[in-house]
């Protein structure tokens, strides 16, 4: 039986990691009920249907690698899939290939009603890539899209200011976007407290205090910034760095991305 308990049904139980998928160590995963049952509907009947189900099934096990083979396979037969491209791209980024996903992404950006999605994930490789002011602009085409979506609104803030951080200092900010900022993260806590930090609304102690029974997701959120916010301070953005990597389960996510990419650098790789 598949269990989705121990991290909030992001993925499942049965799951890829790092090793695999970055660095291409290790045995493949087996499938899981899930994608086993959707590999035989794939291999019964291939219609555009049932290859999404199995490239969703995939995901759900972080077997980026895999689906990424198997989706290029469905270009010939989809070549201008709005399902097909927004899977390439997302496939692409989290596998750190941040110029195909992007290149993937914006054949998306013509033909969305999701566009705040889209452009959230450019601004995101974007900054992967250390292409600050790129991703600066991506994040202010989000913001007047999520004025009403504080999750959202949240983690575009999150980003612009570590773009900021990245450049030159939180003067950069600008003052309308922290006004419009309601406070409803939902659950994006770990990007809430690092944004209510920054602008000086709380204590580095308390945030640690507030963070201290959330998830490892908000967690390597959190230490993520606080990496980038201590960027002058070596040893405490570096200590802050590998807090946030020690949650190796969590290494799709955002923060985690740009935790590993920014520690590869610092390793000059």
């Amino acid at each position: 039986m598949e269990k989705h308990s121990t991290n909030g049904s992001l993925f499942d139980d049965i799951h890829s990691n790092l090793k695999i998928e970055w660095e291409g160590d290790g045995a493949r995963v087996p499938d899981n009920e899930t994608t086993a049952s959707a590999r035989e509907m794939w291999q019964r009947s291939k219609t555009h249907e049932n290859a999404m189900r199995l490239a969703k099934a995939l995901c759900f096990q972080l077997r980026y690698r895999e689906c990424l083979t198997f989706c290029e396979s469905l270009l010939e037969l989809y070549p201008s899939d709005y399902a097909l491209m927004r899977r390439l791209g997302v496939l692409n980024f989290k596998l750190l290939r941040f110029d195909t996903s992007k290149y993937y992404l914006k054949k998306c950006l013509a033909k969305t009603d999701e566009r705040l999605y889209i452009l959230y994930m450019l601004g995101t490789a974007s900054y992967f890539a250390c292409e600050y002011e790129s991703a600066k602009q991506y994040f202010a085409e989000c913001f007047p899209l999520c004025e009403e979506n504080g999750e959202m609104y949240v983690a575009a803030l999150f980003w612009d200011i570590c773009c900021n951080m990245k450049t030159s200092n939180l003067g950069d900010v600008s003052a309308g976007l922290l006004r419009n900022y309601k406070r409803d993260c939902g659950h994006h806590t770990g990007y809430d407290l690092f944004v209510r930090l920054a602008m000086g609304e709380l204590k580095e102690a308390d945030a640690a205090r507030l963070l201290e029974n959330d998830t490892e997701l908000n967690k390597t959120c959190f230490y993520y910034g606080m990496s980038v916010y201590f960027k002058n301070n070596a040893n405490k953005s570096h200590e802050y760095l590998i807090k946030a990597l020690a949650f190796t389960d969590w290494f799709g996510g955002y923060a985690y991305i740009a935790a590993y990419t920014d520690f590869q650098r610092l390793k000059g790789k």
